[in-house]
């Protein structure tokens, strides 16, 4: 239903346990049913040691848990209001805030000050580890929400993770690019194809939707840390060597396209493949002026050119992983149905990779094409990336 009627349903998890539940591993268990009844976003009671919510994420992770999972962060700035919180929900009090409290607890002034400079501290640290995100628990206190805000307002996007969804405009459909997907190379279309066209390109204006998001790893030995998703096979492994951070990036047209061309389908096929030409020229538009405006963020670096997911040998099998790390679902409408298809179907996924000296080129190359021996364009001495 929540995908029917456009809104999310998130739920609560515990770093540390839920009082009710006998384990870890039942609670874990419990969570997952939870996930898997529609939650498709987790955020976590409060916690005031990091590596706690850490070791929780790798067990929600192992257990097939792939939805983000904010941090839940409590700035303490009351003694005794945090004192009644731990007893409620069972957070656990490390060594480091317990002399906090201990010097600065009878204090008011200085204990919120102390309390909202740990809760800083937590969300440095927290953007560093590549965090699906941060809710703050501000009790209701615009002082604490507007200090904190300030203080992490660059922290969570210039941290090891960047991670943003934005809308691409194109007003200009490169319409040669889409008559290559039609077949006509160097060939001049005629009066009547080009009314056709343009007439199929004025109605997927009107309901095409560009979007995309995006994360930044960092790469450690060829992987990345910390997140449930394989870069398999030797194809991503030679296209990111040398690489010292990888951007996961997913663009699509939006849900408007796919009924727009099933529409067309009825009236005529033409039409359909008119549009299904032009549409797929526009999200390659959309996915190189995103590229443009993510790449503006990393200008000392050098990069690769978009690496799609089912390209030469590295499996589309990890499509609902990849989706689930970018919370495409919920930021851009993106998904994948049982055939490894994504939806919309005008919907690319992709990876770019940065760092210095690459020996990949930021040209797209025919190599590792599964299309290769068929490719026309190939046929006429170009590529598909130009």
């Amino acid at each position: 239903m929540s995908k029917n009627r456009g809104f999310n349903i998130s739920g609560a998890c515990y770093p540390e346990v839920h009082q009710e539940a006998a384990n870890m591993i039942e609670d874990i268990q419990n969570l997952k049913k939870k996930v898997d009844s529609g939650a498709d976003h987790l955020i976590s009671q409060l916690f005031f040691d990091n590596q706690v919510f850490f070791d929780f994420q790798e067990k929600a992770r192992i257990a097939g848990i792939n939805v983000p999972i904010e941090a839940g962060i409590m700035p303490v700035t009351n003694k005794k209001q945090i004192e009644r919180m731990v007893s409620m929900c069972g957070a656990s009090i490390p060594a480091k805030l317990s002399k906090v409290l201990q010097r600065f607890g009878d204090n008011h002034e200085a204990m919120r000050d102390a309390g909202i400079s740990y809760a800083i501290d937590q969300i440095i640290e927290l953007a560093a580890h590549g965090v699906d995100g941060v809710h703050i628990y501000t009790m209701n206190d615009p002082y604490v929400a507007r200090r904190i805000s300030e203080g992490v307002k660059n922290i969570l996007k210039s941290g090891n993770k960047m991670s943003e969804q934005r809308n691409i405009i194109i007003d200009n459909i490169d319409f040669s690019e889409a008559l290559r997907y039609l077949g006509y190379g160097n060939s001049t279309p005629d009066e009547k194809t080009k009314e056709i066209l343009y007439n199929c390109a004025d109605q997927l204006k009107s309901v095409m939707e560009g979007k995309y998001t995006y994360k930044v790893f960092d790469l450690v030995d060829g992987q990345v840390p910390g997140i449930n998703f394989t870069l398999e096979g030797k194809s991503i492994a030679n296209h990111l060597k040398n690489c010292e951070k990888v951007i996961f990036m997913c663009a699509t047209l939006s849900a408007g396209v796919d009924g727009l061309i099933r529409k067309m389908q009825i009236r005529g096929m033409a039409d359909a493949m008119f549009t299904d030409s032009l549409a797929s020229a526009v999200i390659e538009q959309v996915c190189n002026k995103a590229e443009d405006e993510i790449l503006e963020d990393f200008k000392e670096y050098e990069h690769t050119w978009r690496f799609g997911l089912g390209y030469g040998d590295f499996p589309l099998t990890g499509q609902k992983q990849f989706l689930d790390i970018l919370d495409a679902g919920r930021r851009i409408g993106v998904c994948v149905n049982s055939g490894m298809t994504l939806v919309p179907t005008k919907s690319v996924t992709c990876i770019i990779g940065l760092g210095h000296n690459l020996e990949v080129s930021n040209v797209k190359s025919c190599d590792l094409c599964n299309f290769r021996e068929k490719c026309t364009f190939r046929k006429d001495g170009k590529n598909c990336g130009k």
